[in-house]
């Protein structure tokens, strides 16, 4: 397919499935056309999947306000696959794989539909405006569940046979050297994944007092957003700066690799409710990463956008840019490298 133009009034869907549903209209320069769509419902399915998105996209094409530009495609971001129920200590329950319903998607809505991960619809997007488009390479990470990473090559995402190719959530961090007979390994994901995240805190409410407790049982004691422990951090309680210190430890250690691997020109961080909570986190996480690179300060550290929106404006976005760029669907990866 060759590339299509892109007028100022065409209008994009953007469905976010990273968190439940939610799904937005937005033009061609990123801009909301009416109020966002939000969902809780957690499909058990394929099937329940398809029918529940189906059903959003046909109403957020109702909403197309009359004479505001053509409608030219459907965004979709979330993890690699759906989780039908939110993560817990048990673990994460069967899911069925996401990028299949954008082609389901498309075939019931006769329109582009794409699919990226979250952390791949985010790094598109940066690589296409202002703040990404001189730089040849570049790195985004989505600091939520799943943790999340894409690189951009020279306006195009970096893609092997199973999609992504930063995959931070099972890098293999080392815990002990020399010092131990048997070294111990774990991945990124168990080191500062939620179900991590959820014992350190744990452990420091029963050792004394701390606003990780009144987080807690806001949660229902079952869970801890990260985004709590740093807004707790920030606030300067002791135990959370100790928990965002652990992270930042482990995360620059991976990070690290990265860079050194791919020299991207900035690293772009999204998935944070705010900018205030993603300021702070950034902050603090280059001093874990400076000592870590081999010319510290030269990659710089960027906040993508943050609040309810930027999820569903980063698919509408993908929807955008992979018609600007040529393509008509979300092609399976097995046919090239890179997508």
């Amino acid at each position: 397919m060759h590339p299509e133009a892109i007028h100022p009034n065409d209008l994009f869907i953007g469905l976010d499935l990273t968190q439940g549903i939610q799904a937005g209209l937005f033009d061609s320069g990123g801009r909301a056309q009416g109020p966002l769509y939000r969902s809780g419902f957690r499909p058990s399915d394929r099937d329940s999947l398809h029918e529940r998105v189906l059903s959003i996209a046909l109403e957020m094409i109702g909403r197309c306000p009359a004479g505001k530009g053509k409608l030219r495609g459907v965004g979709i971001c979330g993890p690699e696959t759906w989780d039908p129920e939110p993560e817990d200590l048990t673990g994460r329950c069967p899911a069925p794989q996401l990028p299949e319903l954008a082609l389901r998607l498309q075939k019931s809505l006769d329109l582009p539909a794409f699919f990226e991960s979250t952390a791949g619809a985010l790094a598109l997007g940066a690589a296409h405006t202002r703040l990404g488009h001189k730089l040849s390479r570049l790195i985004c990470i989505w600091y939520g569940s799943p943790l999340g990473a894409a690189v951009v090559l020279d306006g195009e995402l970096i893609t092997g046979a199973r999609r992504a190719c930063a995959d931070l959530e099972h890098t293999v961090i080392l815990l002990n050297g020399a010092e131990r007979n048997e070294p111990q390994y774990r991945t990124l994901g168990e080191l500062i994944g939620p179900r991590s995240i959820f014992q350190q805190a744990f452990s420091a409410i029963r050792q004394g007092p701390t606003i990780l407790r009144s987080v807690l049982l806001k949660a229902g004691g079952e869970a801890l957003d990260p985004e709590s422990v740093i807004l707790a951090a920030a606030r300067n309680d002791r135990a959370a700066v100790a928990i965002v210190g652990e992270i930042n430890r482990y995360l620059a250690v991976a990070l690290a690799n990265l860079i050194h691997l791919f020299a991207p020109g900035a690293v772009f961080w999204g998935g944070f409710s705010d900018r205030r909570r993603g300021a702070y986190f950034i902050e603090n996480f280059e001093h874990a990463l400076a000592p870590l690179l081999t010319s510290p300060g030269t990659v710089r550290q960027v906040q993508a956008e943050s609040g309810v929106r930027s999820r569903t404006r980063a698919a509408a976005n993908l929807a955008r840019v992979r018609l600007a760029c040529g393509r008509n669907h979300s092609q399976p990866d097995s046919q090239s490298g890179r997508q």
